[in-house]
This record gives structure tokens, sequence and C-alpha cells, in this order.
């Protein structure tokens, strides 16, 4: 889920959750939250602080895997657009 006010600003959350249907209807095993803030820099520059946690695992997208060790805390990441 994420909203943004305008161009510059979003903020949102991410909620996993792992379900195991052991028993009826289902056992919930764990969840990792996290909330994120999102700021604009220019046209091809943004910055995200983020905090909770992440599953670890393996990571697929665009068709690209990585394997991501689970994390929790404070997180700040820098992307850009060349």
């Amino acid at each position: 889920l994420q909203y943004s006010i305008n161009p510059i600003i979003i903020f949102g959350g991410i909620l996993d959750m792992s379900i195991r249907y052991k028993n009826t209807p289902y056992h919930l095993e764990d969840y990792w939250p996290q909330g994120f803030i999102s700021f604009r820099i220019g046209q091809s520059h943004s910055i995200i602080a983020s905090y909770g946690s992440e599953r670890g695992g393996l990571n697929c997208t665009g068709g690209i895997c990585r394997v991501v060790p689970p994390f929790k805390g404070l997180r700040f990441t820098m992307t850009s657009q060349i």
C-alpha cells in the first residue's frame, strides 16, 4: 500500500505474512511489517527511508534473482536512473 502526496513524496507500507494451513482454517507462522517514505530529487534520483523487517530468501525481479538475507531495522536507499 502506498500513497503519493505529490510527485515528490510517497509513503506507504508492506506487510508480508507466512501462513501454514496445518490446522483449520490456518496458522500464522510469522509476519514482516515495513513502512517507508520516498523523496524524489530532480528527474532521476530518489531517496527511500524504510523501517521494519524483511523476510530473507530468494528475490527475483525482472528476470534477475538474488539471495537476500533477513533484515530488521532502519534502511536508507538511493536510486538513480541514468
